[in-house]
């Protein structure tokens, strides 16, 4: 009788556990700062932060092994919304690692309106910080022209009222 009342409690309360740590998971998916889990039940995991132009950034629990381009897909990737052609996108991946207490620079990936991770694909290791940085610079348009024309004429009147 006492066995039975034992495995029952054990079973109900191990069963609300879990019920309320998905609940916690489902709800930390509607922040802005989340945590993804992508690991299957019983894989050792690895914990690592995705900050910047990403399209889902926040905290990652990922497999041993993954890898610095799978974790920049599984996290959706830099945010690329549409840009006039005249306008330059530079995207910047780096992964910075924590040892011996310094934070350094392991890999870092750069395009220009795309992006491909060239070289070594460095294995995600717990603590990593991959950051995303995009910076757009814009080209010269017709309307930056009227500044420039007004500026120039007006230095002219200046110089020329100082000579007469």
């Amino acid at each position: 009788m006492r066995t039975a009342l034992l495995l029952a409690l054990l079973l109900f309360t191990t069963g609300t556990a879990l019920a309320q740590e998905d609940d916690r998971f489902d709800r930390s998916r509607l922040s802005s700062a989340a945590y993804y889990n992508y690991a299957e039940m019983g894989e050792i995991t690895v914990t690592a932060q995705v900050l910047g132009t990403v399209r889902y950034p926040g905290l990652y629990e990922v497999p041993v092994g993954t890898t610095f381009s799978a974790l920049l897909a599984v996290s959706g990737g830099p945010q690329i919304d549409a840009r006039p052609r005249q306008n330059k996108r530079t995207v910047t991946v780096s992964l910075y690692r924590f040892s011996s207490g310094e934070r350094r620079l392991v890999k870092k990936s750069e395009a220009t309106n795309g992006l491909d991770v060239e070289g070594a694909d460095p294995v995600i290791e717990a603590g990593d910080i991959l950051v995303v940085d995009t910076v757009i610079r814009q080209g010269i348009q017709w309307r930056d022209v009227f500044p420039i024309v007004g500026a120039l004429a007006s230095v002219t009147l200046i110089i020329e009222r100082l000579v007469n």
